[in-house]
């Protein structure tokens, strides 16, 4: 009998010193983003990962939320303005379109489809988010419109890329494929190899007929993805301003709360091989208050229309 109770008091003992070695929420989120960094950021080897780990772990617990902090400043560390952190709320927020908790998603304005004249058409192309289902709806909707712009005689097209911050870059260009050319339209970069070509699954037709982009120094991440995936296209200009300077490529990696880091592990080229470190450079840049709409549409009268 005093066996079982000793054995028992020692079996409690231990669990109680298991459970405060333990780490907590807060250290295992810490930890996970910080082995993802280390590892995957294209700036990985600029960091002394031991002085910086030595110190972001100070005092981190708790919850893991808690840790938000330290991770935002070991991305700081690593001194590329690309890589952030989004919040288990905000992700949630984002995916779902809704609410949550005090979180509400980032506006996601559906793109704008019309005509200009009688052959000219707009394509107006705002940054996105969603899950699935909304990727699905997406797509869907643009495919209807692009057809729309087609039977309604479209045979040039201005694609304004203006103030589209990026998100999924996917469903941009699937909406984008029927006036995009052949693929592939670009490729990520790892390791300085072109080892990601962008190959949309919604493979159409590939006309080539005119088109105008429009971009401003507001089109950043996967909107200037966008862009480039025109550059080196036939029968293609681009109008307005270099771009935000986001050019680089984003892996997203979930963390165990359900946050995310988008964490930039690579550079990208267009469907020339030609490389982006900065941003995309317009090929005209119309001076100080003149539009480039208005460049663009004169750009685009002047081409032969190929229905």
């Amino acid at each position: 009998m005093k066996l079982a109770a000793l054995l028992t008091i020692v079996l409690v003992s231990a669990a109680a010193a298991s459970a405060q070695d333990a780490p907590s929420p807060a250290e295992v989120e810490l930890r996970t983003a910080i082995d993802l960094l280390k590892t995957k950021h294209i700036n990985r080897d600029a960091v002394d990962w031991p002085a910086l780990e030595a110190h972001v772990f100070h005092g981190v617990t708790g919850a893991a939320g808690n840790a938000y902090p330290a991770i935002r400043s070991v991305i700081a560390a690593l001194h590329e303005k690309h890589t952030f952190l989004i919040d288990a709320d905000e992700w949630k927020a984002d995916m779902a379109r809704q609410r949550v908790g005090n979180t509400d998603p980032d506006p996601v304005p559906p793109p704008e489809f019309r005509m200009l004249d009688r052959h000219t058409a707009y394509i107006r192309v705002r940054q996105f988010f969603g899950d699935d289902k909304a990727i699905a709806a997406y797509i869907a909707n643009f495919q209807t419109n692009m057809h729309a712009l087609r039977r309604a005689g479209a045979c040039r097209y201005m694609v304004d890329l203006r103030k589209n911050g990026g998100g999924n870059m996917w469903p941009m260009l699937s909406g984008l494929v029927p006036v995009l050319g052949n693929p592939p339209y670009g490729y990520f970069l790892t390791a300085g190899r072109p080892d990601f070509p962008w190959m949309p699954k919604d493979d159409l037709v590939h006309p080539n007929p005119p088109v105008a982009v429009l971009v401003d120094r507001w089109t950043a991440s996967s909107g200037e993805f966008t862009a480039m995936a025109f550059e080196g296209r036939p029968h293609t200009r681009v109008f307005g301003e270099p771009t935000a300077g986001y050019v680089s490529v984003n892996t997203l990696a979930a963390l165990p709360d359900g946050a995310h880091l988008a964490l930039t592990t690579g550079t990208a080229q267009d469907r020339r091989h030609r490389d982006y470190r900065v941003a995309v450079v317009p090929d005209e840049q119309p001076p100080p208050g003149a539009p480039a709409s208005r460049a663009a549409r004169r750009w685009l009268t002047a081409q032969s229309c190929r229905p």
